[in-house]
């Protein structure tokens, strides 16, 4: 009798993440072909570290915190390289957010439209100082978002205003701090 060889099979979620990590790559080389290569990569970057500040805050502490770095790298993109890059950032994080929780909520509809009134702002204000203008969306993000949360979705008002409290000190400080390095290098 001949025994048949023991094909090793592959877990079903090795398969969907390669699956996800090949149309990844795929979208990177389209893409590529339309942004300048440095830009592109900047663009990659920005939604790989806001993804990763996301997982490592919060498995670190167990919980939602509303720290993110997307909002920052949009008005960045969209100062330096016009609207067309702030709405590919804009869904590059929303698909960031998807691949890291692994679920569509109906919660990034509002996400995305936030963001894409975010390159907006930008756009039309770009006359104005750039620290002006991310004032300016720090403030309109946190009183979109607590309108989408108290009245759409619910949340308890000390809920929202902990998140957003916690949004603007985090969102002035990355600002403040990284954005003369940002505007120098990303150009």
């Amino acid at each position: 009798m001949e025994r048949k060889k023991h094909i090793e099979k592959k877990p079903l979620k090795e398969i969907i993440l390669s699956k996800r990590f090949l149309i990844l790559i795929v979208l990177f080389v389209l893409f590529s072909f339309f942004i300048k290569l440095k830009v592109l990569l900047f663009l990659a970057l920005f939604v790989f570290l806001n993804f990763l500040l996301r997982v490592i805050i919060e498995n670190l502490t167990h919980q939602r915190i509303d720290i993110e770095l997307l909002t920052f790298f949009i008005v960045i993109t969209t100062y330096l390289h016009g609207i067309r890059l702030g709405v590919l950032m804009s869904i590059g994080g929303i698909i960031g957010e998807i691949i890291c929780y692994k679920k569509v909520k109906a919660y990034y509809l509002f996400l995305l439209l936030q963001y894409f009134l975010d390159v907006f702002i930008v756009f039309y204000l770009q006359h104005l100082n750039y620290y002006h203008i991310a004032i300016i969306v720090i403030l309109f993000n946190n009183v979109f978002s607590y309108f989408i949360e108290r009245v759409i979705i619910g949340r308890y008002l000390i809920q929202i205003l902990l998140f957003r409290a916690c949004n603007i000190i985090f969102n002035l400080i990355i600002f403040l701090s990284l954005s003369d390095y940002m505007l120098k290098v990303f150009v």
